[in-house]
């Protein structure tokens, strides 16, 4: 077992259901639903009849394994990719469940693509009649002379184009790399637009400063001259004084 598998959590829970699946067919084995009446294990839970032979040990590692089974499936839910999701849509919902046919054929209409990879996806979907056969040459789709190969009319050209498969009228592209190169440029878009707007921001935070610094500077250089004003009146107060006193001793003295 490698450092990988133990540091992955749907590893160590395949390893708990494995071993919770062996110690449950231990425990049917030593019931008498096998040993008395030589059924199969799995037909000890499946078989009405069988189940007042099934001990309470073996249900409550059946309860166990069926729960550490759900939770590995809703595990795998969880970290499949975009690439399985919509795999799986192909190859399981779509034509069963509206969400998605319409989610699959508005991507079909808007980026003229078909299929994921390859309109190839189609040919394991089960939207497809499973008598229909597709052999292929060089990537071009020829089809059998009993059956139509079935891919959805939203990869037709022609929207709604029957006959567009017989006249090899479909996109032959995959969405993959055309879905990917369009989300790639709204990221670069939004990458920019973030830049932008961070650079837009900084020019305003320069701006404030420069400004509060100049108003800063204007109501020192105004102190500054009201300083000098207020000495300046003070020493013409002082001169105003001293002639004065000169006159008033000058008159004194003639007097």
């Amino acid at each position: 077992m490698t450092d990988s598998d133990s540091s992955n959590p749907h590893s160590e829970i395949k390893r708990k259901c494995d071993g919770l699946r062996y110690d449950l067919k231990m425990c049917l084995l030593k019931s008498d639903c096998v040993q008395k009446y030589h059924t199969v294990p799995r037909k000890c839970l499946q078989d009405p009849e069988m189940l007042p032979h099934v001990p309470d040990k073996c249900w409550v590692l059946a309860n166990t394994f069926f729960e550490c089974k759900r939770s590995l499936i809703d595990m795998r839910r969880r970290f499949r990719g975009p690439k399985d999701r919509i795999q799986h849509l192909i190859k399981y919902q779509y034509g069963h469940s509206g969400i998605h046919s319409r989610a699959m054929d508005y991507m079909h209409y808007n980026f003229k693509c078909c299929g994921w990879n390859s309109p190839k996806d189609w040919y394991d979907s089960s939207y497809i009649d499973p008598k229909s056969k597709f052999k292929t040459d060089n990537n071009v789709i020829t089809i059998s002379p009993s059956y139509i190969y079935k891919i959805p009319h939203s990869c037709c050209v022609n929207n709604y184009d029957l006959t567009c498969v017989l006249m090899n009228k479909f996109h032959e592209v995959g969405c993959e790399n055309i879905v990917k190169s369009y989300y790639l440029k709204i990221e670069i878009y939004i990458a920019w637009s973030i830049a932008f707007l961070n650079l837009f921001q900084l020019i305003l935070l320069v701006l404030s400063l420069y400004l509060l610094c100049m108003i800063f500077f204007d109501r020192q250089e105004s102190d500054r001259a009201s300083s000098k004003d207020s000495d300046s009146h003070t020493y013409e107060a002082f001169d105003r004084m001293d002639e004065d006193n000169d006159q008033l001793f000058m008159t004194s003295y003639y007097l």
